[in-house]
């Protein structure tokens, strides 16, 4: 608790104090905290996206892969296909 008492601390809450009892400052601050939020929702909504996207291409190769494997081991690729379900 002494470190509350070292004058840089002290003068940080000071103007700490001061700014949060401005209203102006309140809703700047209020509609900067809204701003970052929106932005992290925006940012994880993108990423969610992309993986999902990747997913899919992933699992379209593979299928492909898996297909080509399964004709050149002598299955029918008609018969392959339906095994795989493409």
């Amino acid at each position: 608790m002494n470190q509350l008492s070292y004058p840089p601390v002290q003068q940080a809450l000071g103007m700490l104090k001061d700014l949060s009892a401005d209203a102006e400052t309140q809703h700047r601050a209020l509609v900067r905290e809204r701003a970052l939020h929106d932005e992290r929702t925006l940012i994880q909504a993108a990423e969610e996206r992309g993986e999902q996207k990747g997913l899919q291409k992933g699992l379209q190769k593979g299928l492909q892969d898996a297909l080509a494997r399964m004709v050149s081991s002598g299955i029918f690729e008609a018969r392959a296909r339906t095994i795989l379900g493409l």
